[in-house]
């Protein structure tokens, strides 16, 4: 089990214990977590599942794609932290990720 937290813009945390399985993306869709609409289903094609990796998290994450900096690039809240939580496949090594939530998505 790995645990992941999803601090939301109001400072309510989410801490959810999971499998490592899947992506980021859908653990946080199971999970209600406010804000995440992941509203393609998780194909990197609408940047509403974007989250804000904490930095120290952000070496242990693949490089981003060149499909996901495109997306990205319209956010209105870009970061150099910002990922989409679709790309982020759950791996024991990410267990305690946290990840801030963006208060509006696209």
């Amino acid at each position: 089990m790995i645990e992941v937290k999803f601090i939301q813009s109001n400072g309510e945390q989410c801490v959810v214990l999971t499998e490592p399985v899947g992506s980021l993306m859908q653990l946080a869709l199971a999970n209600n977590v406010g804000s995440i609409l992941g509203d393609c289903g998780g194909t990197c094609g609408c940047g509403t599942c974007q989250v804000h990796v904490d930095e120290h998290w952000m070496a242990r994450l693949p490089s981003i794609a060149d499909d996901e900096a495109d997306m990205l690039s319209l956010s209105e809240n870009l970061t150099p932290q910002s990922r989409l939580a679709c790309q982020i496949k759950l791996k024991p090594e990410l267990d305690g990720l946290t990840v801030r939530v963006p208060e509006v998505q696209g």
